[in-house]
């Protein structure tokens, strides 16, 4: 800030929030927070002045990242928040690091991602409008908060011709998602889980076939006595959170006769994974032997990636992220399957998905 070679590059992206939308531009600052030795500080007031100058032109700055050789407190947080007027989550600290291949890593712990997403579901919502299309259909999704299903699954799902379970993380709303797949299993309705959603899917299955609430992820129980999801062995001692995730495209073998291998119509695909947690293979053989179908696994067999219903006329989840590669002009098979299945089950009023967040 100050420099009026910057000036033409300010004013450009002050307009393109008034071009695109406030929903559409978010603004991050950086910023340096110098310590004094002395008093073994660091100063807030070179950024309350540049936030102050951004003011002055007409750019808020949403988020705030504090670069420093320190990690700050939650003091110093607490004070750039009042005085900058953003978020005490907004204002994330971006200590020195000895590579900068290591910054997105601390941005991504800081909850930076989490904290930009407006809408965390837009790739879902796109990808079942592109399979909707596919099939000459409209699509109308019911958005339910899964914390409110608690004891009401039936008047809320009860008119549904599909339910999906996205991803997520945490324990808020695990059980609502629970719940949902449980319905889903028992009134036949077509259910596509994602990432979580196949997680969920895997533990009510589980609780079903060993009559127990215990079983659970080690994610939400750690001390489950049923851990049908959990760290691989060699994830397990593995301190820094980006080392355990298994991120990027991996190919999935398909199972020949499975929902998933006519879905996609061939033996092996690619897929997009970010997630942490894997099928827990010590409960796979009585799972499948109760009715659980791994329908694509790994090229080694050992890690399942997509769960299928034997006993259902469509109820598929997978631990990937589908909807990453769905496009308009070719909508992702599986969400296509899933459309598919769901227009099948049209009854008047009915809706034709349900998205959980």
């Amino acid at each position: 800030m100050g420099d009026i070679e910057g000036q033409p590059f300010l004013e450009a992206i002050r307009q393109m929030r008034k071009d695109e939308g406030r929903d559409n531009v978010l603004y991050i600052h950086v910023t340096f927070l110098p310590h004094i030795a002395a008093t073994d500080e660091l100063k807030t007031k070179p950024t309350q002045h540049s936030v102050n100058e951004l003011r002055r032109i007409g750019i808020q700055p949403d988020v705030i990242l504090c670069r420093s050789d320190k990690e700050i407190s939650g003091g110093v947080k607490d004070k750039i928040s009042l005085f900058c007027d953003v978020d005490k989550e907004a204002v994330i600290s971006l200590v020195t690091s000895e590579t900068i291949y290591e910054v997105p890593l601390l941005l991504e712990d800081a909850g930076l991602g989490e904290f930009i997403l407006r809408d965390a579901y837009y790739s879902v919502r796109e990808a079942l409008c592109h399979a909707a299309l596919a099939h000459k259909r409209a699509v109308k999704i019911e958005w339910l908060d899964s914390e409110q299903l608690d004891g009401m699954a039936d008047d809320k799902l009860g008119q549904v011709q599909g339910i999906i379970v996205p991803g997520g993380f945490g324990y808020r709303g695990i059980e609502g998602m629970i719940k949902a797949a449980k319905f889903a299993r028992e009134r036949e309705i077509p259910y596509l889980g994602l990432c979580l959603g196949m997680q969920t899917m895997v533990i009510e299955f589980g609780r079903h076939v060993f009559h127990t609430d215990k079983v659970n992820s080690t994610e939400f129980d750690a001390s489950s006595a049923y851990p049908v999801i959990d760290l691989l062995p060699e994830q397990r001692g593995v301190e820094q959170k980006g080392g355990t995730m298994r991120l990027g495209t991996y190919p999935c073998h398909l199972v020949a006769g499975t929902l998933a291998a006519r879905a996609y119509g061939s033996e092996v695909v690619y897929e997009r994974h970010r997630h942490r947690y894997e099928f827990n293979n010590l409960f796979r053989q009585p799972l499948e032997e109760a009715g659980l179908v791994p329908s694509g696994v790994s090229p080694d067999g050992n890690l399942v990636e997509i769960t299928e219903l034997r006993e259902h006329p469509w109820m598929l989840a997978c631990q990937f992220h589908p909807e990453f590669k769905s496009r308009p002009d070719s909508p992702h098979p599986l969400f296509s399957g899933f459309i598919g299945a769901a227009k099948e089950t049209l009854v008047e009023g009915a809706q034709t998905s349900l998205p959980l967040n």
